[in-house]
């Protein structure tokens, strides 16, 4: 989807697939109906001129500054963003997700203690792992708490919930 600006009335107006367009194809304005010719070959950007005659240099660069900022403009607008900007926030996301996970667990296991009394930061390996989960679950079955299940379902959903909100502030950026 292209974003262009009719040269006679100064609308802008969208072109679906711009780049599939051959040079000089012809198009109508979709507000005061005039004939326009898309400049610019096959698969490459494309300039509106009235005519079929190439657009000057110096008028391009000047169109292509006002296109750029308008095409973000309608971006920001329509909430409509590229793959790859979709793909960073994706990325961004997980990896706020997994920081939030792992800092959890590092800050459970430092001042958390397991239901038999010992400090998490004392014990190693599976141990360490599941006094940390069952902490997080509110302590042991055994204790009345909900265990390592509970605490695996808390821990995975903070991190989910870390995860959607970074990638909502980072997909309207």
């Amino acid at each position: 989807m292209a974003l262009f600006r009719c040269p006679k009335c100064n609308g802008y107006f969208k072109i679906k697939n711009a780049n599939k367009y051959d040079q000089n194809a012809q198009i109508n304005c979709v507000k005061c109906h005039v004939e326009l010719y898309l400049i610019g070959g096959k698969n490459r950007r494309k300039t509106i001129s009235l005519n079929q005659t190439v657009v000057q240099p110096t008028n391009l660069n000047r169109f292509e500054l006002e296109f750029e900022k308008r095409f973000n403009d309608s971006l920001k607008e329509t909430n409509e963003i590229s793959k790859y900007d979709k793909a960073k926030a994706v990325v961004g996301a997980t990896a706020a997700g997994a920081a939030a996970a792992a800092g959890t667990t590092a800050t459970v296991a430092a001042v958390g203690s397991a239901s038999t009394g010992t400090a998490i930061a004392t014990l190693s390996g599976a141990a360490a792992t599941k006094a940390t989960l069952a902490w997080l679950g509110g302590g042991a079955l055994a204790a009345g708490g909900g265990g390592v299940a509970l605490g695996v379902a808390v821990l995975t959903g903070g991190a989910a919930a870390v995860s959607l909100g970074a990638y909502k502030v980072l997909k309207k950026k």
